[in-house]
């Protein structure tokens, strides 16, 4: 018996938007930590190269603008080297990487996500949610007066529990789309991807 295999057109926009997505899901919910910074950083590099061939900026290169001109490719290539560590396994590098923490991952998806909502002018559930987690995380990258503007639940994410409860909204996520979908009606958010 032979296998049907189906053949469908993708766009960027759905190779990127998957990448996030499924790296969102690495990080927060099966913590594969190397794996969910990989995929944040293929999608990354497909969303800078959009962004400069539409001359859109992006967070990124608003973080690096911000940088003195003689540190930034020092500063680029600290960011990107564990990326660069397991995409050129065939340069002339150590067998190990000894500078991988857990929470770089959390940046590069976050700068991804930034990255796509300047080219697209939308997010998906999954963006939403992980933002709101890095902000109830790094509550000082955001006014008071904007935070609960961000999403419904930013305030449900803070605290010594806002882990817990970003994985059972993850899980709610895949069980029942529409209950969080509901809670973004279209009319006061109009960027929330409705897939």
């Amino acid at each position: 018996m032979s296998r049907q295999y189906h053949r469908y057109s993708i766009s960027k926009q759905d190779v990127t938007r998957s990448q996030i997505s499924a790296a969102i899901i690495l990080q927060i919910e099966i913590r594969n930590h190397i794996a969910a910074n990989t995929l944040a950083w293929a999608s990354l590099d497909i969303l800078r190269s959009i962004a400069k061939n539409s001359n859109t900026e992006t967070l990124f290169e608003r973080l690096i603008s911000m940088i003195r001109d003689d540190k930034k490719k020092e500063v680029i290539k600290i960011f990107r080297s564990p990326y660069n560590f397991a995409k050129h396994a065939d340069l002339d590098s150590p067998d190990i990487y000894e500078k991988f923490h857990d929470n770089l991952p959390n940046w590069t998806i976050f700068i991804a996500i930034g990255a796509y909502s300047s080219i697209y002018k939308t997010r998906t559930l999954e963006m939403i949610l992980f933002f709101a987690w890095m902000v109830a995380n790094n509550e000082e990258i955001v006014s008071d007066s904007e935070r609960d503007k961000i999403v419904p639940f930013c305030s449900e994410l803070r605290g010594d529990h806002k882990m817990i409860v970003a994985r059972e909204l993850c899980k709610t996520l895949r069980a029942d789309r529409k209950a969080l979908l509901d809670r973004f009606p279209p009319e006061d958010y109009p960027y929330v991807e409705r897939i």
